[in-house]
């Protein structure tokens, strides 16, 4: 087992030096490569509902973006999550909160998001990734924290207009 994971860090970290950021999440059971690649690429991270105080002290050191979903939380709850979160080395920490949009942290100030309204919601499936991909995405293209919440937050809301994957399926051949 050692040497599969010592075999996998390689491989990530060759494939991630490709990369400017590598995202993951709590469900891909790479807690273990985050050293490995985080020395080769930024590395952002998706921890869902997963915000406990070990879990965030495993993972924040490697992680130059943490999200996390808070729409069950209060507004100082995110706050002080987020707080944590960079305290223990995650750059730029963001809590999705679902209608009430998002609030971001960089260690100095805190950015309120956007929620860009939908006529008529499909779908809301993948409207978090599609959010986190867009804000990436404008962030990693150089726009500041604003500008890039207000881009994640028109990613999420035109995934929100089309179908989920649970019921469309296509056939593989």
């Amino acid at each position: 087992m050692g040497l599969y994971a010592c075999g996998t860090a390689i491989f990530f970290g060759l494939m991630a030096k490709n990369f400017d950021i590598c995202i993951t999440s709590c469900y891909s059971n790479l807690e273990y490569e985050l050293p490995t690649i985080s020395a080769v690429c930024k590395i952002a991270f998706d921890f869902s509902e997963h915000v406990d105080d070990d879990y965030l002290a495993r993972t924040c050191p490697y992680l130059w973006y943490g999200f996390f979903s808070g729409a069950d939380k209060s507004l100082e709850e995110c706050k002080k999550i987020l707080k944590r979160m960079h305290s223990l080395g995650c750059r730029i920490c963001g809590a999705t909160r679902g209608g009430n949009g998002q609030i971001f942290y960089d260690g100095e100030k805190f950015f309120d998001g956007y929620v860009e309204k939908v006529e008529s919601v499909v779908d809301t499936m993948g409207a978090g990734d599609s959010f986190i991909a867009g804000f990436l995405t404008a962030h990693g293209n150089g726009q500041d924290i604003a500008a890039s919440l207000k881009y994640a937050a028109k990613r999420a809301a035109a995934t929100c207009l089309v179908h989920g994957a649970f019921g469309h399926g296509h056939p593989l051949d």
